[in-house]
């Protein structure tokens, strides 16, 4: 059967009408030490949410609004949520330094950034006292510790908070059904090796074709197969497999610190992942490492 391909601004809604109990989401929660479970219908709830304050402080089609953060859930509720308003998302790897993130800032014309823990928000608000284009600084993690003169920033939960009217749910409704696959999407920022880094304009259509493309060439993905994203969502690469992932409906495990893939594996027990050669060669290397370490009998059993 073949897959449906929605506009990412309306993907969440879509999905959850049709898959409202099933799990697209998993996250480590570092409180209980277990993984945690969220549905489509919590999903799009929640997507929903950050689209309706996004229009509670304004936000216009094409304003554009920064991520920079480890991967998170909150982190594919701002940009979703972004997506709905029909803004364009900008998104910062989580070791950006201050110099960094303020060209990319003044560059793209950033207002509205979501931060992810102390050292994201510490960098933000340096930059911010620094820039006139950063109006505000949203927060994911709730142990951050403000700076005692910071009186614009907010916390994620606080922030959700604001849009919690029905002129902005219909408002944000209104942006989700105007939504056009040549709306601008993505600014994605290159790594800047021979000179400033250029920022890379994505449509909603190029984002809607490799949904497509990758549909048509791996079939067999669906709700019972699961991936694992630790590779950075700042990056083409991983924001588009994610995006792939909830369009197939395949559960997606999101985890924070990517040193911990190894520790994450067995726990998870993804059937896919995208990932980049070196992780495979260290693999690799590993195993290798292993079967030279065990007795000489053995060692041809496991090349075997």
């Amino acid at each position: 059967m073949a897959i449906p391909i929605y506009h990412p601004a309306e993907l969440p809604q879509r999905q959850a009408e049709k898959y409202p109990n099933k799990t697209i989401l998993k996250y480590h929660d570092r409180t209980s030490k277990q993984w945690k479970h969220i549905t489509w219908s919590k999903f799009a709830t929640d997507v929903m949410n950050v689209a309706k304050a996004l229009a509670e402080i304004g936000l216009e089609a094409g304003d554009r609004v920064g991520i920079y953060s480890q991967n998170m859930v909150k982190y594919l509720y701002a940009e979703l949520g972004a997506f709905a308003m029909r803004g364009v998302v900008v998104p910062l790897y989580a070791t950006s330094s201050p110099e960094q993130l303020r060209f990319i800032i003044e560059d793209a014309a950033v207002e509205t950034l979501f931060v992810g823990e102390q050292f994201q928000y510490n960098n933000a608000y340096h930059v911010q006292k620094e820039c006139k284009t950063l109006k505000r600084i949203i927060i994911f993690d709730e142990h951050v510790v403000l700076n005692p003169d910071d009186r614009t920033s907010k916390f994620f939960s606080e922030f959700v908070r604001l849009g919690d009217s029905m002129p902005n749910e219909t408002k944000a409704k209104v942006c989700t059904r105007e939504a056009v696959p040549s709306d601008l999407a993505l600014i994605i920022y290159t790594s800047g090796t021979s000179g400033r880094s250029k920022g890379v304009q994505i449509m909603h259509s190029n984002l809607m074709h490799q949904m497509q493309a990758h549909a048509n060439a791996i079939p067999v993905y669906g709700p019972s197969e699961t991936s694992i994203s630790f590779l950075p969502l700042s990056h083409v690469f991983e924001n588009t497999w994610t995006l792939f992932c909830l369009t197939t409906g395949t559960r997606i495990a999101i985890l924070s610190d990517p040193k911990k893939i190894l520790e994450a594996l067995p726990q998870v027990r993804p059937t896919a992942m995208c990932n980049v050669p070196r992780f495979w060669e260290k693999v690799y290397q590993g195993v290798n490492e292993k079967i030279a370490s065990s007795p000489r009998l053995l060692q041809g059993i496991y090349r075997r």
